[in-house]
């Protein structure tokens, strides 16, 4: 019987030194592609599926962070977000009306 090939679970799995930002050349080298191919993806439509997540820095400096890095190596979120996630707002509307009811 074949055994499934196993998801890796997190970078330290694929040998990737975790870290909170990445450049743009140690992107490029773990994809194994260039550093000009990684730039045109990074300048692609966020809606497009190739597109990568990165901060600008700079006109021409980016960082690609842990999480966008791991997502596109194949490595699942850990945080999930339920259908109806809390929102910042709402619990501040709650808190007012609970200081109201309380005078």
């Amino acid at each position: 019987m074949a055994r499934a090939a196993m998801r890796p679970t997190s970078l330290e799995d694929l040998g990737i030194e975790r870290k909170p930002f990445y450049t743009t050349a140690e992107v490029a080298r773990i994809l194994q592609i260039s550093d000009q191919s990684l730039l045109d993806r990074i300048h692609t439509p966020a809606d497009d599926e190739r597109h990568v997540y990165a901060v600008a820095l700079g006109p021409r400096t980016y960082r690609i962070p842990v999480g966008a890095l791991a997502q596109l190596v194949g490595i699942p979120p850990k945080l999930h977000i339920g259908k109806r996630p809390r929102r910042i707002d709402e619990i501040a509307r709650r808190e007012a009306a609970a200081t109201r009811r309380a005078r």
